[in-house]
């Protein structure tokens, strides 16, 4: 399913594009909602939420069985959320977050509250976490409107959603040459923009959890005190 934000584009679909509806793919048009388009116009429209959703970005070369990998570990944890690349969010002595530039990859497959799961490799989302996400709706829109990845870790951990990585060794895949002449991750990572965004998402208890000082069930349930903090902030 491929999402596009331009009216002209989807009534005059380039060649390869429409070859490519031919073996399957569906393309239906939605609102610029930058890099939370490729899971948001789908848990806002789908009727059934019961089957997991796996997100791709559309510059990046994946390879063969790359979906078939994430699909047999969703199989293997359909309560968890799946990526072949998560980075572990640091949160210093003073229980601030540390730089997003310092954050290592995971280095194994097990899941913890730091574990943030990077879009740019491919991720496998449960159900449970897509109602959570259609509760929100456009909360996302005024908080961090460039920064996808940051907002699904903290949906996630106040719902209690476990993160884990695919393998033990990170993958980032091939990125379609060319593409990255106007990078969003330029402004997200190699500028401050994930900086901000933490600064702008986690709640003091949320970053005990991450630390490993507090559990988890310190937080609120994800439709209560927690959820509407972030609604509000998305106001």
């Amino acid at each position: 399913m491929l999402w596009l934000d331009s009216a002209a584009v989807f009534e005059n679909l380039p060649e390869a594009l429409e070859r490519q509806k031919v073996r399957g793919l569906e393309i239906r048009l939605t609102n610029n909602y930058g890099p939370h388009t490729k899971y948001f116009p789908y848990v806002r429209s789908a009727v059934d939420l019961s089957l997991p959703l796996v997100t791709a970005d559309d510059d990046i070369i994946y390879p063969r069985h790359w979906l078939s990998g994430l699909m047999d570990a969703y199989a293997q944890r359909p309560d968890a959320i799946t990526g072949y690349w998560v980075r572990a969010m640091q949160v210093g002595d003073t229980g601030v977050p540390k730089g997003y530039v310092t954050w290592p990859s995971a280095s194994d497959t097990l899941a913890h509250p730091r574990n943030v799961p990077l879009g740019v490799s491919g991720v496998i989302y449960p159900p449970r976490m897509l109602e959570q996400l259609r509760e929100l709706d456009e909360a996302f829109v005024a908080i961090v409107p460039s920064t996808d990845d940051l907002w699904l870790h903290a949906v996630a951990l106040r719902a209690g959603i476990e993160v884990r990585q695919l393998n033990s060794t990170p993958v980032h895949f091939l990125t379609v040459p060319g593409s990255q002449e106007q990078s969003l991750a330029a402004a997200n990572v190699a500028g401050t923009g994930n900086d901000h965004a933490v600064a702008r998402l986690y709640t003091r208890d949320d970053l005990l959890v991450v630390a490993g000082v507090a559990p988890q069930a310190l937080l609120d349930p994800p439709h209560g005190r927690r959820a509407e903090h972030l609604r509000k902030k998305g106001r």
